[in-house]
């Protein structure tokens, strides 16, 4: 999931990448991917409940609901 939110972000323009303060409690504001994910949050690319799993693998539908709220 992390790896497809970067690509993402990273395609429709990752501008104003901040890795601090995370939305989603599972997210270390340290790891390598926190500016990503705290940008499609913040963008609106990605919702949730306050945990993003980021190691878990992205469905089908959630990948392509990110990419349609993204573009």
């Amino acid at each position: 999931r992390a790896e497809f939110v970067t690509m993402v972000v990273e395609s429709f323009g990752g501008s104003g990448l901040n890795s601090s303060p995370s939305y989603f409690s599972d997210v270390d504001q340290k790891a390598w991917y926190a500016k990503y994910v705290n940008k499609a949050y913040f963008a609106g690319y990605i919702s949730g409940n306050s945990t993003f799993r980021p190691n878990d693998p992205i469905t089908r539908a959630e990948a392509v609901a990110i990419v349609m709220k993204a573009a």
